[in-house]
């Protein structure tokens, strides 16, 4: 399971950064030319210490393959990439301190990152200010791309997100009580906002809303106890 979950990243993001490349690849090519040393950087930015660990490793080897596969075609106008990886924990403290080294780092011409939607929007307004081009493989926060011509995304915005599970729920699980339980991160609570606004468009009513802290020492037994509550419900 994790061989094909860290499968299914590497294809992700061999095709968000063609996009990047498409996109950029012209000005890309101007900084090859413009730059008198034979390798430029490609800052890759994920939790690499934390819990998350796994998976922004996953992000890492991903890029790494598409990177080795455009260094042996010649790389760009002749210079080989360099993948550099930086860890931000997903925490929106850090990622503005690692945006800031990413800005600061001349040889680096793009970012693949970061993570959460936190930690994407903290770092944001950094790499719009220096123009340095960025691109996001799962956040979803639609602020991240607003009015910032430098950062994209390559998954679908919150707020389509929660519209289509409630339409999901309306439609197909044939519902007109729900039980909302979501994280105590802004992820989780932008889902829950979207979420109400569009099952109540749909006529349907709110049962319960329930929220757990992720950083709770007691985290499994706190959802068991999310989960018998529910087992206990009349409605």
């Amino acid at each position: 399971m994790k061989f094909s979950g860290i499968i299914a990243k590497s294809v992700l993001l061999l095709i968000l950064l063609g996009l990047f490349y498409m996109e950029y690849g012209s000005r890309l090519f101007d900084l090859a030319s413009d730059r008198g040393d034979d390798q430029l950087s490609l800052a890759v930015v994920a939790d690499l210490s934390g819990p998350s660990a796994f998976t922004g490793q996953s992000h890492v080897n991903g890029v790494q393959l598409y990177v080795d596969e455009f260094n042996r075609q010649g790389g760009l106008n002749g210079k080989r990439i360099k993948v550099k990886p930086f860890d931000d924990c997903n925490d929106c403290l850090q990622s503005p301190m690692v945006a800031e080294q990413i800005a600061a780092d001349p040889t680096i011409i793009g970012v693949v990152g970061h993570n959460y939607s936190s930690a994407s929007l903290a770092g944001s307004e950094i790499y719009k200010r220096e123009g340095v081009p960025a691109i996001t493989p799962s956040s979803s926060n639609p602020k991240i791309t607003i009015e910032n011509p430098w950062y994209f995304r390559s998954v679908i915005e919150s707020d389509l997100e929660a519209q289509l599970s409630a339409y999901y729920a309306k439609a197909v699980l044939k519902s007109d009580r729900v039980c909302i339980i979501s994280e105590d991160l802004p992820y989780g609570a932008d889902l829950t906002i979207a979420f109400k606004e569009n099952m109540h468009k749909l006529g349907m009513d709110l049962a319960c809303d329930i929220q757990f802290a992720v950083d709770s020492e007691t985290l499994e037994d706190d959802l068991k106890g999310i989960i018998g509550g529910l087992k206990e419900r009349q409605d």
